[in-house]
């Protein structure tokens, strides 16, 4: 199975937890690795409501070109929304790979 490059229609950074060294001390940081292109499906929203708070969740998968590079504990940018790993999953022999994710933005949409 190969993916149809006419749908990677959104630009994701995938960004890193990085240790940046300063003049006093150092400090870790989520940097930009790199920027691709990407098909986003919504797969679900939900409104959690949790010790009187409600926020809410949305559930993503990123279609995109394989990337060796990237791992569980990067995070996902696009469009403003963050998003945070939840599986990587390869498609064909390298052909790309699908990556559910997911984003919780406190104090709703």
């Amino acid at each position: 199975m190969t993916i149809d490059r006419a749908t990677l229609n959104r630009r994701v950074a995938i960004e890193r937890y990085t240790l940046v060294p300063g003049p006093f001390n150092d400090e870790y940081v989520w940097a930009d690795v790199r920027r691709v292109w990407a098909a986003m499906k919504y797969d679900s929203a939900d409104e959690v409501f949790a010790a009187d708070q409600a926020y809410a969740r949305r559930i993503v998968t990123f279609t995109m070109p394989f990337n060796r590079d990237l791992t569980a504990v990067d995070r996902l940018r696009c469009m403003g929304v963050t998003y945070d790993i939840l599986g990587i999953k390869e498609i064909g022999n390298r052909d790309g790979i699908e990556v559910k994710a997911e984003a919780t933005d406190p104090g709703g949409v």
